[in-house]
C-alpha cells in the first residue's frame, strides 16, 4: 500500500512539473514548413503584407531552433518588430510576433497567448537577425 502512495505522489509531481511549460506551446518539436515575415504594425495584430517568405531548409532550421530553444521569460514586450506566420507540417499555422531586445535577443509571443513571452538565446538571435536583414 505504501508503495502505491509513493507512485501516486511521484505521478502528481510529474504532472505538476509538466504543466509548467517553458517552451513555446504547440510549436516546439513540430516541423516548420514555411515562414512568412512582415514588418509589424504593433502588438496584437498581424500585418498581412508579407515582405519575406522562407521555404529553404537552412532558413527553416534556424526558425525551428528559435522555437525549440526559446524559454519562457518574465520580460514584457513593449512593441513588435516582426509579424510571423509559421506554417507547420500538419498544415496548421501559428501567428507570432517578435521584438529584438536591447541585449540583442529576440522575444517572441504566440498570438492568443500574449501574456507569455519567450526569449531566444543570444547566438540564435544573432543568426536570426542576420537572416531578417
Amino acid at each position: 500500500m505504501r508503495k502505491k502512495w509513493n507512485y501516486t505522489i511521484i505521478l502528481c509531481i510529474i504532472l505538476v512539473l509538466s504543466s509548467c511549460q517553458t517552451k513555446i506551446p504547440v510549436i516546439a518539436g513540430e516541423k516548420i514548413q514555411q515562414v512568412q515575415v512582415s514588418p509589424s504594425k504593433g502588438l496584437g495584430g498581424i500585418n498581412e503584407k508579407v515582405t519575406r517568405n522562407y521555404k529553404e531548409d537552412k532558413d527553416l532550421l534556424l526558425f525551428q531552433q528559435v522555437m525549440d530553444q526559446a524559454e519562457l521569460s518574465n520580460i514584457k514586450m513593449n512593441d513588435s518588430d516582426y509579424d510571423l506566420v509559421i506554417y507547420l507540417s500538419d498544415e496548421d499555422t501559428r501567428l507570432m510576433q517578435a521584438e529584438e531586445q536591447p541585449d540583442g535577443r529576440f522575444a517572441v509571443i504566440l498570438i492568443g497567448h500574449e501574456n507569455k513571452v519567450y526569449l531566444a538565446d543570444r547566438a540564435t538571435s544573432i543568426r536570426l537577425q542576420e537572416l531578417l536583414n
